[in-house]
């Protein structure tokens, strides 16, 4: 049986070339446009991996990782973080 991964991204393309990538590679994948779908989603079934962009609308990736962490009654151990801005932009505090 396939590793059931969760991506969410407000972003299409984003989305999409993740998906291609992992379900080329036999993942099975579910994409989401916002954090809110995703943990509704995570209610029902829960997947083996979840990839968060950080900044969406509604519920963000940190809210939605908080959240999700609540809800399972463990912890993810790894998050990886990406922003499309750069670092030194001052948009965010591990951007400083």
């Amino acid at each position: 049986m396939a590793k059931r991964i969760y991506v969410a991204d407000d972003e299409l393309h984003i989305r999409t070339l993740i998906q291609t990538f992992l379900v080329n590679r036999g993942y099975e994948v579910e994409t989401f446009e916002d954090g809110n779908s995703l943990f509704d989603a995570f209610h029902a079934s829960c997947p083996d991996l979840i990839i968060l962009d950080v900044m969406m609308p509604g519920m963000d990736g940190f809210a939605l990782c908080t959240a999700i962490r609540r809800k399972a009654g463990f912890h993810y151990h790894r998050v990886s973080q990406g922003c499309s801005h750069g670092p030194g932009h001052g948009h965010h505090p591990w951007q400083r």
